[in-house]
């Protein structure tokens, strides 16, 4: 039964890995054909859109969301009590909306508030048992804050690199109140960011396909006396985002 569970999301992930990659293909082979088109006309879309102080806009987004973990010693010095924790990565999506300030020719500052939905699992094995998993499921409200770095604009098309930090803290969606006896997570977190995306000028929009780098600085997990928490001695989100932003 769980190996058939294990199977399914493993077929369901790879399915919306197929769509994403065919959904960032299309746009991208789009993108090439546009600025070769483009390029025979001699036509710049949007020529004056960066110049503008403020934009707003909106994206769309798939994450894939784990932790990086060390074990405690008390498991290093108690292999009877536990004999492995492996933390397992699991896909979400995010949505949310774009708040940016031009700074200069090759800088903006950009706040990107968002509502995520994560799924984060804790598999431990114990002596005489069973794989036992511990799910941290949650929905996050995000404010992350980003200086982006522009590069100079070619026909229609610019690169970026973004840095900045992002503060979450947990809604009552999908929450399930977990008993001291479970792993529980914290209710807030606090990550530092970073990834490149590509700014595309179509004729009435932009669009900008970006992948982001998230990790968490702060413990993730609830310090409760059991079994689970005991067996650890750090535990930090960790989440990779590929998002669409509309502006």
């Amino acid at each position: 039964m769980h190996f058939s569970h294990f199977r399914h999301i493993k077929y369901l992930f790879c399915t919306k890995a197929v769509i994403l990659f065919v959904f960032i293909s299309f746009f991208t082979g789009n993108s090439v054909f546009a600025q070769k088109e483009a390029e025979k006309r001699k036509v710049i879309n949007l020529p004056n859109f960066d110049e503008r102080r403020m934009h707003f806009g909106f994206y769309l987004a798939g994450n894939y969301a784990t932790y990086r973990m060390k074990r405690s010693e008390f498991a290093a010095q108690h292999p009877d009590s536990v004999i492995s924790v492996n933390p397992t990565g699991t896909p979400g999506f995010t949505l949310g909306f774009i708040f940016n300030v031009r700074l200069g020719d090759y800088a903006d500052l950009r706040l990107v508030p968002g509502v995520a939905f994560y799924e984060r699992w804790v598999d431990y094995k114990f002596p005489q048992k069973g794989p036992i998993r511990q799910v941290m499921e949650s929905t996050m409200a995000e404010f992350p804050l980003l200086l982006k770095l522009k590069s100079e604009r070619r026909g229609n098309t610019r690169m970026y690199v973004i840095v900045g930090g992002k503060y979450s803290m947990a809604s009552g969606l999908r929450r399930k109140d977990k008993k001291p006896e479970e792993l529980r997570a914290v209710n807030t977190d606090l990550s530092l960011e970073y990834g490149f995306g590509f700014d595309i000028y179509y004729e009435y929009f932009k669009l900008s396909p970006e992948i982001r780098f998230s990790h968490g600085l702060v413990q993730g997990y609830v310090n409760d006396p059991n079994k689970y928490a005991n067996a650890l001695k750090q535990l930090h989100t960790h989440t990779v985002t590929i998002s669409f932003h509309f502006q």
